[in-house]
């Protein structure tokens, strides 16, 4: 049968030929009209964010990074009020008409999923729409140094290990990428840690180990030497260590001076801190500038010096009592005197007084370390000592002070544990403390430390303090 038959008693169907113009003309027209309308609609729709870029891992170790959003139309300018920022983060806003720059104007938090929302209006459409993006920040790393006082079956101390932790996602904790006999102390910068190793004369041995477990790579040590306070500058790879003993280039042995070793220079040899008249700078206390490849010196005589990292040339800044240390991601360096304390800014030279709201220890505690964590805000330690005993300490907790009051941060968990040292993390966010138990037994280095020691992560805006990772010495404070 073919489309023209028809069937016995039926009426003939129509020719579908007759149809087929009436068809299109239809189709044609439904067509055109949502063309139309999907016109208009390109026309009257809001601008939107197409892409956005910001450096993740700056944003959470320095202020002032910057997200900038390019949008699909031009817009009319955006204001702060245009926009927010999940969670929140002080942040400045600028706009051209084609892209947004959104300026934080601190650090933000480790491993946080962060949102930015704008309000946009098209320039030439009036058409309004917000806009989001999102990014994640890195978790952080942080190694501690894990002593070994365990021994094999020859009776062969087993070696310490240097183990890298994250501080909010245990899952990428674990590693151990350098490991030495018997290692005093350790600095870690990007892709290097620096140990000290005692050597089997009593002298000390600098060596590095690349984050990555290759090496070790021995560098340059004075025969005879004691190698102290080993630092680092992450971003600038640099290392920095006081020397007493062993015998310098001219002759001379070394008195608490200052070397800084940059493991690409091709010398291979560490250049020494000099003081105005070129000779060793006797260096009683010091500090990296954060970010930078300079550091802040103290002299015997409590004379501090800005001190350039690769050629270890010096000028004087002023005498002061102590170096409390920077505030987090700045060039704002704290200092404490008899008078008072006061914040340098090494940026213009200026100095201006740092008040501090008084914390008032109870009758037992002991006034200890004082930790700069923000433009008006720091961090004590106090511990709860008795008196008539001279004994170690009892227990220790951090309080922290700003404008709005005073409140404790941290309190050991454990009854007697007692606080050993503790600083900030790069942004500010935490706090690494070193915990030891009230029963804990202190070891044999020149460089003391206390068997099964705790770090403990403690953040300072939510107070959780449930992390803590095996070891001491945490490189935020090295």
């Amino acid at each position: 049968m073919t489309a023209d038959e028809t069937l016995p008693g039926r009426a003939p169907r129509p020719r579908r030929g007759g149809r087929f113009p009436t068809t299109v003309i239809a189709t044609v027209g439904i067509l055109a009209v949502l063309a139309a309308g999907l016109g208009v609609a390109s026309v009257v729709r809001g601008p939107r964010i197409s892409s956005g870029v910001v450096n993740e891992t700056a944003a959470v170790s320095k202020t002032g990074q910057r997200l900038t959003l390019d949008v699909d139309q031009r817009t009319d300018a955006v204001t702060p009020d245009d926009v927010t920022v999940t969670p929140d983060a002080p942040h400045s806003v600028a706009s051209d008409g084609s892209s947004v720059v959104i300026t934080f104007d601190g650090m933000l938090r480790y491993a946080t999923d962060y949102t930015v929302s704008v309000a946009l209006r098209g320039s030439d459409s009036g058409a309004e729409a917000t806009s989001s993006y999102s990014f994640t920040t890195p978790d952080a790393d942080v190694y501690t140094l894990v002593r070994d006082y365990r021994h094999d079956s020859s009776d062969v101390k087993m070696p310490d290990s240097i183990v890298q932790s994250t501080v909010v996602d245990p899952a990428g904790s674990g590693a151990a990428p350098a490991a030495a006999q018997r290692i005093e102390e350790f600095a870690a910068s990007d892709s290097m840690i620096a140990t000290v190793e005692s050597t089997a004369d009593g002298s000390d041995a600098l060596v590095l180990h690349g984050t990555d477990g290759a090496g070790p790579y021995p560098v340059f040590s004075p025969d005879g030497a004691i190698i102290t306070t080993l630092r680092s500058a992450p971003s600038a790879g640099l290392f920095g260590y006081t020397v007493n003993g062993g015998t310098a280039d001219d002759g001379s042995t070394y008195r608490s001076a200052l070397l800084v070793y940059d493991p690409t220079a091709s010398s291979g040899r560490p250049v020494v801190v000099t003081s105005l008249d070129g000779q060793p700078l006797y260096v009683v206390s010091w500090v990296f500038v954060p970010g930078t490849s300079s550091l802040v010196a103290q002299a015997q005589d409590q004379q501090l010096y800005l001190v350039d990292g690769l050629t270890g040339t010096s000028s004087p800044i002023g005498r002061h009592t102590e170096i409390r240390g920077f505030l987090p991601g700045s060039a704002t360096l704290i200092v404490g005197d008899s008078t008072g304390d006061s914040a340098l800014d090494l940026t213009d030279g200026t100095s201006t007084p740092w008040t501090r709201t008084p914390i008032q220890a109870e009758a037992d505690e002991y006034p200890g370390k004082i930790v700069p964590t923000g433009a008006d805000q720091y961090v004590q330690q106090l511990d709860r000592v008795d008196y008539a005993q001279s004994t170690a300490p009892l227990g220790s907790r951090l309080v922290a002070a700003d404008p709005s009051g005073i409140r404790t941060v941290f309190t050991p968990p454990s009854a007697g544990g007692r606080i050993t040292d503790f600083c900030t993390s790069p942004n500010g966010q935490y706090l690494a403390v070193e915990v030891v138990s009230a029963d804990a037994r202190v070891d044999t280095y020149a460089v003391t430390g206390y068997e099964n020691v705790l770090t403990y992560f403690v953040d300072l805006a939510t107070g959780d303090s449930s992390r803590s990772v095996n070891g001491f010495m945490p490189s935020w404070c090295t």
